[in-house]
């Protein structure tokens, strides 16, 4: 008995939405009072950083939080 699925191409149904500009991503959700987060990574593998200036962050009008992840009780966050 032989299968001629092996090897052939598969029709994607998604294609078409996406090629003419169609198709939703996540970043097209906006839903009332969202907040947005960024996450700023050290650039140097396993730094020691002694410490993080929050202080410009917290003068800006809009930011509702930022901080360490200790501060969001994430002590055992891992790479």
């Amino acid at each position: 008995m032989t299968t001629d699925v092996l090897g052939a191409p598969v029709k994607r149904v998604e294609d078409r939405r996406f090629i003419t500009g169609e198709g939703r991503y996540l970043d097209d959700i906006k839903l009332p009072s969202m907040a947005y987060m960024a996450i700023l990574r050290s650039p140097y593998a396993h730094a020691n950083i002694r410490g993080i200036d929050t202080a410009a962050a917290s003068a800006m009008p809009v930011a509702a939080a930022n901080g360490r992840h200790p501060d969001f009780g994430l002590s055992n966050l891992s790479t």
